[in-house]
């Protein structure tokens, strides 16, 4: 069940109505139903796995939380090469198979690749290591293990964020899941913005970019340099829409249950380096190579060289996280290559920024401009279904920059008029003010709603509604680009 069908519109205001009906303690196991109902509705296979995955979990953090040193630490590893060895079996065999397989076809021109096809669990990515990130938590001390199946087995499934994140701490989301709430407006007044903003960026910002690019990226061949290097800056904002709107619908999403989710993008094309970027976007996920990966394997402490072998290392990973395939592989190094060189020049730049007597505010725009140049220029390994294809794109914008190929959307005037709309209304999302002030003291005047953002709000909603009716009428539904990693 996707977001961004008309069934989650009907499913989730159900959901809610049944959760806060409902007495306290019958909660968690509707919301673990509803979660699972979620997941499975159209492959109910998808959840023999989660559910392995969550009992892998259970016993496993359990396994961790003892004083006996020898049994703590086998309990640990087994639970990670189980959760790891199912990730990799259904999204990894196949790829590093069929590198092999061409590896041996080179050498000795045997071809025996013959695919292995295994379906890949929507989320599997996300959910595993938000449960590897629980065993360490306990295995270190930092969380004592929860001795309830129910509450582990929701801490995994809780369907706002299983499919695509934000990826929780177990410090985070158990104390909600398991606090004792009442039914409050101000869960909605909360919720509406998030889900607003959500719908708009998907449908209006993403699906609208991701036309164009969809249409350039498919023929590269026949493309020219500057239709590929806007299609390369149109898909900067579609990815960031897609994404970053996911996590605000799950975001509203969860507000109406009570249950507030993490933040996972904080305005990351308002970086100044790439490695500023990286603490912008997909907070969640590099929070966990942080503390899972980047500091128990030294960090910082052991010199620079370790520092800059570990940076590669995480981003290599993340690169294979993202995707069983090389160019994802490539966009990871590159990314790691280029935060390795920030590093290592950064005490020069900091000698130029005290001697210079530009403004500040020029350096800050330079730094953003060249920050979103960098981070476009490595979009296009992720974007391009190949390496080859990625070199392509490259080559034509640097040696075959002809005129803009006039594309046949240009010729739709509600296209062109969906795009200057979604330029003025990309930076704008993330600052629309919320239906209620937090700060005020009366919970009445917190519950009041403005006229003017009533209907700011309103007219959103309405023109968010014109642009899906208008995708879903003239390219049918998109899924979300996050739900295949």
């Amino acid at each position: 069940m996707s977001f961004n069908s008309f069934l989650y519109l009907l499913y989730l205001p159900l959901c809610v109505l049944i959760y806060w009906l409902l007495p306290f303690k019958l909660r968690k196991y509707f919301l673990l139903f509803a979660s699972y109902l979620f997941y499975s509705w159209s492959e109910p296979r998808l959840l023999i796995l989660l559910f392995a995955s969550s009992l892998v979990i259970y016993f496993g953090a359990l396994g961790s939380r003892t004083s006996k040193k020898g049994r703590k630490t086998f309990s640990l590893v087994l639970s990670v090469i189980l959760l790891l060895g199912s990730l990799f079996t259904f999204k990894y065999l196949d790829f590093f198979w069929a590198s092999l397989s061409q590896g041996i076809y080179q050498m000795s021109g045997t071809d025996i690749y013959r695919p292995i096809s295994l379906f890949l669990p929507i989320g599997i990515s996300f959910y595993t290591f938000q449960g590897i990130s629980y065993i360490a938590d306990v295995y270190s001390g930092k969380k004592e293990a929860e001795k309830d199946l129910v509450t582990v087995f929701l801490f995994l499934s809780y369907f706002p964020q299983l499919v695509a994140g934000p990826i929780e701490k177990s410090s985070d989301l158990f104390p909600q899941l398991k606090e004792k709430k009442t039914f409050s407006l101000r869960y909605i007044l909360n919720a509406l913005p998030f889900l607003l903003k959500g719908y708009l960026k998907k449908v209006l910002i993403a699906d609208t970019f991701g036309r164009y690019v969809d249409s350039v990226y498919s023929n590269v061949s026949k493309s020219s340099g500057a239709s590929l290097l806007l299609a390369t800056f149109f898909f900067a904002f579609q990815i960031y829409g897609d994404f970053s709107g996911y996590c605000d619908i799950a975001k509203g999403s969860s507000e109406l249950l009570g249950i507030e989710l993490s933040e996972n993008f904080k305005k990351p094309y308002l970086s100044t380096s790439l490695r500023d970027f990286y603490r912008r976007w997909h907070v969640t996920l590099n929070r966990f190579f942080l503390d899972d990966v980047y500091i128990p394997l030294g960090g910082s402490h052991k010199g620079k060289p370790v520092q800059i072998l570990l940076v590669l290392f995480v981003f290599f990973l993340s690169g294979l996280w993202h995707g069983a395939s090389w160019h994802y592989v490539l966009w990871g190094g590159l990314s790691g290559l280029v935060i390795s060189i920030e590093i290592l020049l950064e005490p020069w730049k900091k000698r130029f920024l005290l001697q210079t007597h530009l403004p500040h505010s020029f350096l800050y725009g330079a730094s953003v401009f060249f920050t979103f140049l960098t981070v476009s220029f490595l979009w296009i390994f992720f974007r391009s279904d190949s390496i080859q294809t990625a070199f392509t794109v490259i080559q034509k914008i640097f040696t075959e920059f002809a005129p803009l190929t006039m594309n046949p959307l240009w010729e739709e005037r509600t296209y062109v008029f969906l795009v200057f709309a979604s330029l003025i209304l990309l930076p704008l999302s993330d600052i629309f003010p919320p239906l209620q002030e937090r700060n005020l003291l009366s919970v009445k005047e917190k519950e009041r709603i403005s006229p003017y953002k009533a209907l700011l709000y309103l007219s959103l909603g309405v023109f968010v509604l014109f642009a899906g009716l208008f995708h879903l009428e003239t390219h049918g539904s998109n899924g979300f680009i996050y739900f295949q990693f």
